[in-house]
């Protein structure tokens, strides 16, 4: 749709760049337009997260992201060892603490927050027995369980109902969490140096596949 005559470039040009005596130019309904675009732009730009909340959020981001990494670091040794289903049991947590940072990096983006990612630090990569993999599992998980907690404890402080809401999620998932890796750790308590009982105890665990998450 062509402009009327009477509506210059120049003063549209005016107009974007501050010029007052140029925005005095343009009819009523064109100043309402400009002013509408910039509300809206500055609504938009409004952060409905507060920078404690979102700072501890981008953390945790990163805190996720070092699981996988550290899964699959696992998976590796496992590999090398001779244990697939160990490995693919490990692999399929890997892909699993992924969705769980980038269910982070999500809300994040749905609070109209900003999204920094942080570096990594590398992973443990020598373990002594299948054994030792999986108590580390077990106390990584439980490190992550009061990360979890303190951020919740976070939003709660900062009267921020939405990220509570959205971390209840983490703080049920937290509980299976433990819970399987502590499983396995008791499964290799009594399994011991049978390597029979070993053998079935990796075909078990390799039957485990990465299952649709909820949402958080």
């Amino acid at each position: 749709m062509a402009l009327p005559s009477w509506t210059s470039n120049r003063s549209l040009a005016g107009c974007a760049s501050g010029n007052v005596t140029d925005f005095h130019r343009l009819p009523g309904w064109e100043i309402g337009i400009v002013g509408e675009n910039a509300a809206r732009d500055e609504k938009e730009e409004i952060s409905l997260l507060g920078t404690a909340v979102e700072s501890a959020m981008n953390e945790q981001i990163r805190n996720e992201l070092f699981s996988a990494y550290q899964y699959l670091s696992m998976a590796a040794y496992c590999e090398s060892e001779n244990l697939p289903g160990f490995a693919q049991w490990m692999r399929a947590q890997s892909r699993e603490e992924t969705e769980h940072a980038m269910k982070f990096y999500d809300f994040i983006l749905e609070r109209n927050g900003r999204v920094v990612l942080q570096e990594i630090d590398g992973p443990v990569v020598e373990f002594g027995s299948p054994l030792e993999v999986f108590e580390q599992a077990l106390e990584h998980e439980r490190k992550v369980t009061a990360m979890i907690h303190d951020l919740y404890g976070l939003a709660v402080s900062e009267n921020d109902y939405a990220s509570q809401t959205f971390l209840q999620w983490f703080v049920s998932e937290q509980v299976e969490e433990e819970k399987n890796a502590g499983d396995v750790v008791e499964t290799l308590k009594m399994v011991g140096d049978k390597s029979e009982a070993l053998f079935l105890l990796d075909r078990e665990l390799g039957q485990r596949r990465v299952e649709a998450q909820g949402s958080g």
